[in-house]
């Protein structure tokens, strides 16, 4: 039996209407192309996002496309979990060695080709003398900088007008709410005229559009991954401003996944690379999501970019720890005598010893999959103990990402820190503890009662979450 029109030109290949007249040779395929847009108006979910003539844009979640999605989101949390396993010196390097690729990125395409020693320094915040002609590569390692350290939980139209400022200047009025988008149209309207491709937003356009974007970067029951590229493509495709254009997009992905819990590596994924210097089947499918209003075409070629770009970063994280270890090894050769590597050898041989006679007995709790940690509390998960120093807890936060993808790093760590027998947390404890809104707080709790964590009961006039045990 043949297989259906609607996977074959959906599941196999996110094909367009040209791509299927190609396939048979065909000047008319009306009948075959009514059979894959019925397919995909199963599967569409409309985004609020409105183009410019105010038709919302869709995504169809086909089998293929969600499986890359889920892929993408649990390997980038895998990562995530690697990065913060490194040591400070692996950490420093690998971070270091990323944003070199971005202020390279940022360098080429101002046709700088001058010392990759001074982007070093760009990039390390140690230049001395600027160079005029890298002005726009330090402001882009500051507006990175300004996103790691603004930890909000959600983004405003404010911040992203900060962002641009710190792009076009170097920094930005802390003391201004005053926001000021692009005035000049470079076209005439071209309201509901079929097919038609934008340059750009109108500016009438602008405020509205970019009031929509803030809305849907905060609207956390969205896969990150589907709220980042989606805005990807919307703040590139308003243009808000008079300048900077792919840069200030890129920087809104970023902070759009710095906002959903990813910190500062969300910084160090090499987006520019695509924007800047965008391939011809890029630019199609951009047009493409034009002319249909189905973001698709587009998800379906950043998807596969930040696949590469994961493999990428799990091989700069691999190639950081060999550098931190023989730097470590190196520096402990050079700064001990056998002597005194013996003498403390015997010293540590002591000290366990002497400890091991004196200590009071304690329960070992451990599970075949999870890490072994010693202690005598009753907490909810067997391998985690409470009263953990700070190294513990962070293991804990590592451990429970990998076993569970789809938390985001404040729900585990809020989790692996109030996790006790016999306690009740509240959403406010959430709130304090995780720096977040109430409404990010309250959607985190209830999340982690779905996932089996909490017991949630309502005591008078506000909800509690008590542990459950998972042995």
């Amino acid at each position: 039996m043949a297989e259906p029109y609607g996977i074959r030109f959906s599941e196999n290949k996110y094909a367009t209407k040209e791509d299927v007249k190609e396939v048979f040779n065909m000047s008319n395929v009306d009948y075959i192309w009514d059979d894959v847009v019925d397919y995909r108006k199963k599967l569409a979910k409309t985004l609020e996002l409105p183009s410019i003539d105010r038709t919302k844009f869709n995504l169809v979640f086909t089998m293929d496309i969600t499986n890359r999605i889920f892929a993408f989101e649990r390997k980038f949390n895998m990562i995530f979990a690697s990065y913060l396993r490194l040591s400070p010196e692996a950490r420093k390097s690998f971070e270091e060695s990323r944003l070199l690729k971005v202020a390279t990125a940022i360098s080429k395409s101002i046709e700088y080709e001058g010392s990759q020693n001074l982007l070093k320094q760009i990039v390390n915040n140690s230049i001395s003398a600027l160079p005029p002609d890298l002005l726009i590569v330090d402001n882009y390692c500051r507006a990175m900088r300004f996103i790691d350290k603004n930890t909000t939980s959600e983004i405003s139209a404010r911040e992203i007008q900060q962002i641009y400022e710190i792009l076009e200047s170097g920094n930005f009025s802390p003391d201004s709410e005053e926001i000021t988008y692009r005035k000049r149209d470079s076209e005439e309207p071209h309201y509901y005229q079929q097919a038609y491709i934008y340059h750009n937003a109108l500016a009438e356009r602008i405020p509205s559009m970019v009031s929509d974007a803030v809305n849907f970067i905060n609207d956390d029951k969205q896969f990150a991954s589907v709220r980042a590229i989606a805005v990807l493509f919307y703040i590139d495709y308003i243009q808000p401003y008079d300048y900077m254009r792919e840069t200030t997009a890129t920087l809104i992905f970023k902070d759009c996944l710095q906002k959903a819990g990813f910190a500062k590596i969300a910084n160090l994924i090499n987006i520019e690379n695509l924007l800047l210097f965008p391939p011809k089947k890029f630019v199609d499918a951009k047009e493409t999501v034009q002319k249909t209003f189905d973001l698709t075409y587009y998800f379906d070629y950043v998807l596969k970019f930040l696949t590469d770009e994961l493999i990428d970063l799990k091989a700069d994280i691999e190639n950081a720890e060999k550098i931190a270890a023989l730097t470590s090894d190196s520096n402990v050769v050079l700064a001990k005598t056998e002597k005194q590597v013996l003498e403390e050898a015997e010293q540590e041989r002591d000290q366990i010893i002497s400890e091991a006679r004196t200590a009071e007995p304690v329960d070992e709790i451990h599970d075949q999959t999870g890490i072994q940690i010693y202690g005598t509390s009753q907490v909810a998960i067997p391998v985690f103990p409470a009263g953990l120093k700070e190294s513990d807890i962070d293991d804990i936060v590592v451990n429970l990402m990998e076993t569970y993808p789809s938390l985001k790093q404040t729900q585990a760590h809020f989790y692996a820190t109030h996790c006790t027998i016999g306690k009740s947390y509240t959403i406010q404890q959430f709130k304090k503890t995780e720096m977040t809104s109430y409404e990010t707080a309250r959607t985190s709790m209830d999340y982690l009662t779905t996932l089996g964590f909490y017991r949630k009961e309502k005591l008078r006039n506000k909800f509690i979450y008590k542990p459950i045990p998972r042995r």
